[in-house]
């Protein structure tokens, strides 16, 4: 913004800039998370090998 204002005061682009990591920072919170990394069907697979596992351990002891 400094850079803006103090370079060509007549004419305000640093907003671009802004608006650009601003999406950037949204679609990196976006994918971030759990839900988006981890699909639905990655989840289910994780879930009944955890389940085979106990169930195996249960059955040595």
């Amino acid at each position: 913004m400094f850079v803006n204002l103090y370079s060509t005061p007549g004419y305000i682009w640093f907003v671009w800039v802004v608006a650009g990591w601003g999406i950037g920072i949204a679609l990196h919170f976006v994918f971030s998370r759990e839900k988006f990394v981890i699909s639905g069907w990655e989840e289910k697979v994780a879930k009944i090998e955890l389940r085979m596992r106990k169930d195996s351990e249960g059955s040595i002891n």
